[in-house]
């Protein structure tokens, strides 16, 4: 691919990753309806208060990787982590989570909310009171148990710039989780499973801390500086953001979607793989190339099983789950090789309409007609101030080149539009 050629798909890739983004409207929503849930469970005279209740945002929300769902009627999920400072002495694992179940039903509107009781969370649907079908979400919110002075060593974590593992370990959480064997029997929280969402968050920000925010400008300088820092993504997340949205148009419709690649696996990966690459098309080509390098294979119990460790728990694998389907495992493979060959259709694509082709059929149609009819408008604007250059090769740039150009013409050629 000629230098042109990859600074222009580098822009349609950035461009395609921020219109996976939810909107400002449903960012600030979200956020509005976990404060308030937060507020409920540790409101003065609640069987929760004594407990220094508090709400935190964990999964993609938390770290930037959220996407819109492909389908219009879907739900965004909304990982919560509902933080005890203290418990009762004699609570066990079941007491903690059906005491969060009780105060939720001691709210009229929570109560209609509630899905049926999950593995480990409450789930609140948000979708009765949706203004439309694009603001349905889902939260879900995952009891747990936190020692003294946990916000200290988390805020000293975050503001840390390399820390070992053992630092991450301080930021793990005890949660509980119906289908284990001391479910009802455990007063003691050390000995229940154990989460590190935090720890994570820091983790996965040490990958990307290394780069400035993708930030773009054309030649017009038109582009102003965006209202909220959630919207600045790091090349890392951008990446995120576009695998996971391959493999939803992959498996939307399939039989098997239930079976399809889990996000914190694929989040994982790539975070492993990121080498620190500024260029959009270099790094999302090289994680797709070597993400598989860092999937482990160890013998356990005689068996020997694919292994995915948790950065900050590495006695956690988050492949366990193909060892008992490997349907999960063969799904996620299949994904890859599927990754590897559309990434090359579109490198190599020819003309700007085979392009949006390729890309159509990777990450779905109305993103990208949204993508190439966005980037159409900016090039307009340089074009209708006479900054815009085309290199003698025909390829338009918003930078350098010797001849203006007169005609829109996107990827290098005046025929296919």
């Amino acid at each position: 691919m000629i230098e042109e050629q990859q600074k222009e798909l580098e822009d349609i890739l950035a461009e395609l990753a921020e219109n996976l983004d939810i909107t400002e409207t449903q960012d600030k929503v979200i956020r509005q309806s976990y404060e308030a849930v937060g507020n409920f469970l540790a409101e003065d005279g609640s069987l929760l208060a004594q407990y220094d209740v508090e709400i935190w945002p964990q999964g993609s929300f938390n770290l930037g990787t959220i996407i819109k769902p492909v389908n219009e009627g879907d739900d965004l999920d909304i990982d919560l982590v509902c933080e005890l400072k203290s418990k009762e002495k004699d609570w066990t694992q079941h007491d903690v989570k059906s005491n969060v179940g009780k105060r939720l039903k001691q709210s009229d509107l929570y109560r209609k909310m509630l899905d049926d009781e999950g593995r480990r969370c409450w789930t609140l649907l948000y979708r009765d009171n949706a203004q439309s079908t694009t603001d349905k979400y889902h939260m879900d919110i995952l009891p747990s148990i936190v020692g003294g002075g946990y916000h200290t060593i988390v805020r000293d974590m975050f503001s840390a710039k390399e820390l070992k593992e053992s630092d991450f370990d301080k930021a793990a959480i005890r949660i509980t989780d119906n289908k284990k064997d001391d479910y009802y029997i455990s007063t003691f929280p050390a000995t229940w499973l154990k989460s590190n969402p935090f720890g994570y968050a820091k983790w996965f920000e040490l990958r990307q801390q290394q780069l400035k925010p993708i930030t773009r400008t054309f030649a017009n300088e038109d582009v102003k500086p965006l209202p909220n820092k959630r919207r600045l993504k790091t090349v890392l997340q951008r990446v995120v953001q576009l695998l996971k949205r391959h493999r939803d148009i992959m498996y939307n419709g399939r039989d098997d979607k239930n079976d399809k690649p889990i996000s914190i696996i694929i989040t994982t990966l790539a975070a492993e793989a990121y080498k620190g690459e500024s260029n959009m098309v270099i790094a999302f080509r090289n994680v797709v190339n070597t993400m598989t390098d860092y999937i482990e294979e160890r013998e356990i119990n005689g068996r020997t099983i694919k292994y995915i460790a948790n950065p900050v728990n590495k006695a956690e694998n988050f492949a366990d789950k193909w060892s008992e389907n490997p349907q999960r495992q063969k799904n996620f493979y299949e994904w890859v090789n599927k990754l590897k060959h559309d990434m090359n259709l579109i490198s190599g694509s020819k003309t700007r309409i085979l392009l949006e082709s390729n890309i159509k059929d990777s990450f779905g149609k109305d993103v990208t007609e949204r993508t190439f009819s966005r980037l159409a408008e900016k090039t307009h604007k340089d074009r209708e101030n006479g900054n815009l250059k085309m290199k003698t090769t025909g390829v338009l740039s918003a930078i350098g080149g010797t001849i203006v150009a007169t005609n829109h013409n996107f990827y290098g050629s005046e025929t296919d539009e």
